[in-house]
């Protein structure tokens, strides 16, 4: 279970800069 949530916690992390890159786009 503690991989799966390190593998989430990624993915948000990596969600958080993608909406960050879009915004400044913008």
């Amino acid at each position: 279970e503690e991989e799966i949530k390190e593998k989430e916690t990624k993915l948000e992390q990596a969600e958080h800069r993608v909406m960050n890159l879009s915004s400044q786009l913008k």
